[in-house]
């Protein structure tokens, strides 16, 4: 499925905090964009009528509450879990 990040589809508190890591230069935003490539290094985006290929450090994918695992494993994609340490 190639569905857009829409930001009438982010709840409230999310795209509060999003909107704060973007202010501080954290993060790059883009709505209304759907990946339609990624490479070892790059993310090539449709972001309404232009295409975007950007280099990236990491990438999160959003994918729901419960991601779909036996589907992803058998796409043969390995899901990980990192920790994070929150700031303190």
């Amino acid at each position: 499925r190639q569905e857009k990040f829409a930001q009438n589809r982010v709840k409230l508190p999310n795209l509060e905090a999003i909107a704060a890591q973007e202010k501080e230069g954290r993060v790059t935003v883009l709505f209304n964009s759907v990946v339609t490539d990624i490479t070892d290094h790059t993310v090539t985006l449709r972001v309404q009528e232009e295409t975007r290929t950007l280099a990236y450090d990491k990438i999160f994918a959003l994918i729901g509450a419960e991601p779909p695992k036996d589907w992803l494993k058998r796409m043969g994609i390995e899901m990980t879990t990192i920790e994070v340490a929150e700031d303190e």
